[in-house]
């Protein structure tokens, strides 16, 4: 009986381990300021670390834009692209207004890898709009899309291509337009 409930023990260890592995941990968390050229999902500049691997608050330009284990928040309206010169842009997590501010992202070429979900509209507080555009390029998030989680979220596509590895959800009060 004992070695029953040690091997049983053994394999929901495994599995809780590789559930971890498979969604990334966080490394971090970035902020959209637009320091750089206020514009460019790419320039490292435009972007603030907030928060360190624990959790800890922190504030200064990182070295590199988000990637595949800092999250990526977009407070500011307007400003943020991804364009044909920007192939390869990542990051664990993208949050699309946010507690910060109202925020939106313009995809017009290149593509964007996030490794879990986008969150367009991720306002607690039911304030601040998230808007996605996208006009050309790939949004490919490795779980889900997600259009309203707190606040309006408004997704328009007149071009480009988006998947998802698990769901697209829509709530209430916000929209996805396609042409």
């Amino acid at each position: 009986m004992f070695k029953k409930i040690v091997s049983l023990t053994t394999v929901v260890l495994a599995y809780g381990l590789v559930t971890t592995v498979t969604y990334g941990q966080l490394l971090g968390l970035y902020e959209f300021d637009g320091g750089g050229n206020g514009t460019s999902w790419d320039d490292a500049a435009n972007w603030e670390q907030v928060l360190d691997p624990t959790g800890g608050p922190l504030s200064g330009n990182p070295a590199t834009p988000p990637d595949g284990v800092t999250s990526a928040d977009i407070p500011l309206l307007g400003v943020v692209l991804v364009d044909n010169t920007q192939p390869g842009q990542t990051a664990l997590d993208v949050s699309i207004g946010t507690a910060a501010g109202a925020g939106s992202l313009t995809i017009s070429g290149g593509d964007l890898t996030p490794g879990r979900d986008v969150i367009v509209g991720r306002d607690a507080g039911g304030i601040n709009l998230g808007v996605l555009a996208m006009t050309g390029g790939t949004l490919d998030a490795g779980d889900d899309i997600i259009i309203g989680s707190g606040s309006v979220g408004v997704m328009t596509m007149s071009g480009g291509a988006a998947s998802v590895g698990d769901d697209f959800i829509i709530n209430t009060n916000s929209s996805l337009t396609m042409n």
